[in-house]
């Protein structure tokens, strides 16, 4: 049997399980509303980033890159009756390089768009299980401005999930999804197909906007008092796992084809004074890629402290942010009882100014422009890749005291 179709009937159980649990359950109403999973409300979440660094390799000779990209991805979704909420996904991405003694440009543009549909049978203690579906469509325009190479692909893809959810603060709640999705891509004009379906799991960040809550309560602004010591402050963390199994069209491979993608990337900071607080960084996941006998794994981890100093500007506190972060990174590559591995050292310095827009009491919207220094080596080589330049970081960050 295919490994996604244990996937398939894993994730098939487990909804099953959820419906008949609420219906043997006569203490839940299931025709009930739970506050914000009521009809007019709507919950979205929001992502962008902004980069522009120069990427200088080393090695025999030394080559020297200039990288821009932007991109953002909207999410918004409406109850059109109680438990029941249908939503649109739209990202936009685009970048481009450059070598320098190169007059050629390489630039990738990616719209995605993705309809979707969420529903919530039960609450238990709390937490909000859901069940959840969704297909989209995206286009990735790749083009050269050195060459006539123009390539258009066209991606389809279909999930469903199951997940649950719980409210961290006010009208703002967490979840954590197990969805199985389908992917086919189509290169331009070709023959060429790539296919992929896998299981992953997602953790992410809703905010709600209920139409039976006042939303400008007059303190959608910033709150001094969260900045003072003992308090804690953590970023939403970003924790991604995917499993999946790749296929492709005219298939000149005859070996199965999978990989898992792992990667967890929290932050924490603590104010050891009024308006300094003071934390730590941590990346750590890998990526791996099998096909028959070869097999190829990269890991890394990366870590350091990082300090945020608040500037008081009349009743604005924007602040001073600094990092430093060492790691390693190590690549494996394994086939047919060969190994060959090289493992890179990892240096990088961040130093930023930011402005956090509270939405409650314990959590805000940040916005931080920082400056960043990356450098990598070879251990005992020669090789080293040095990047610098500047990114806009816009995430949440949750306030809590004991």
């Amino acid at each position: 049997m295919k490994p996604w179709i244990y996937h398939c009937l894993a994730m098939i159980c487990c909804l099953v399980y959820c419906s008949s649990y609420a219906q043997v359950d006569e203490s839940v109403d299931n025709t009930a509303s739970y506050g914000l999973h009521t009809q007019g409300n709507w919950f979205v979440d929001f992502s962008t980033h902004l980069n522009f660094y120069r990427q200088k390799r080393e090695n025999a000779s030394e080559t020297i890159t200039d990288f821009r990209s932007f991109g953002f991805s909207p999410t918004a979704n409406y109850f059109l009756i109680d438990n029941l909420a249908v939503g649109l996904e739209v990202s936009y991405f685009s970048s481009s390089s450059k070598t320098e003694g190169s007059d050629n440009r390489v630039t990738i543009s990616d719209l995605t768009f993705a309809p979707q549909v969420r529903y919530y049978p039960f609450e238990e203690h709390g937490l909000f299980a859901f069940a959840e579906g969704g297909f989209g469509w995206e286009y990735i325009k790749t083009k050269s401005n050195g060459s006539s190479n123009r390539n258009t692909d066209n991606l389809s893809f279909l999930n469903f999930g199951v997940g649950f959810e719980t409210e961290i603060a006010d009208r703002v709640v967490g979840d954590i999804k197990f969805a199985y999705g389908f992917f086919n891509r189509k290169s331009g004009d070709t023959d060429f197909k790539d296919k992929q379906n896998g299981l992953m799991i997602d953790v992410g960040v809703n905010y709600f906007f209920s139409h039976e809550r006042d939303v400008n309560t007059g303190r959608m602004c910033n709150y001094p008092d969260r900045f003072s010591a003992g308090t804690f402050i953590t970023g939403t963390g970003i924790a991604d796992f995917d499993l999946l199994n790749f296929d492709e069209e005219p298939d000149t491979n005859p070996n199965d084809e999978n990989g898992t993608f792992f990667s967890f990337s929290p932050m924490v900071q603590y104010y050891f004074w009024d308006n300094i607080a003071l934390g730590l960084d941590l990346d750590v996941g890998w990526d791996r890629y099998k096909s028959g006998d070869e097999k190829d794994t990269d890991t890394w981890f990366i870590a350091g402290p990082n300090a945020r100093i608040h500037l008081p500007v009349k009743n604005y506190m924007p602040y001073a942010y600094g990092a430093v972060n060492f790691g390693t990174i190590t690549f494996k590559e394994e086939d047919d009882g060969e190994t060959d591995k090289q493992t890179n050292s990892i240096r990088e310095i961040r130093l930023g100014l930011g402005y956090p827009l509270f939405v409650t009491d314990q959590l805000a919207f940040d916005a931080m422009l920082y400056y960043f220094n990356y450098w990598e080596k070879e251990n005992d080589e020669d090789f080293k890749i040095t990047e610098n330049g500047v990114r806009l970081q816009v995430g949440v960050s949750y306030f809590f005291d004991f």
